[in-house]
């Protein structure tokens, strides 16, 4: 059985049809990723242990902005933040090959 935070959080991504993402990078225990089904403009959705968050890629100051988070503390955040700004050409050039289609 699962225990009570990894069964909320498989039920999240379940629920938002989170189940095809390609993993753009990982660092420490983050892991960014880009799901094929997927909107615009573009995102990425962070995964840890201890939550989820989703961030895009270019918010209107042209950096990264949350958009949402569960279960993530300040810190992840900031980490993840910085992860984004700091692979943003990998990430969008992820979201481009998977999103447009020629």
């Amino acid at each position: 059985m699962l225990p009570i935070r990894d069964a909320v959080l498989q039920g999240v991504t379940q629920a938002f049809g989170y189940t095809d993402g390609a993993t753009v990078f990982r660092t420490g225990k983050l892991r960014v990723m880009v799901y094929s089904h997927d909107h615009p403009p573009p995102h990425v959705h962070v995964v840890t242990p201890q939550g989820l968050a989703k961030i895009l890629v270019e918010g209107s100051s042209g950096h990264p902005r949350l958009v949402w988070n569960l279960g993530l503390s300040r810190l992840k955040l900031a980490l993840a933040l910085a992860a984004v700004e700091d692979h943003r050409e990998a990430i969008l050039a992820e979201w481009r090959r998977i999103h447009e289609h020629p």
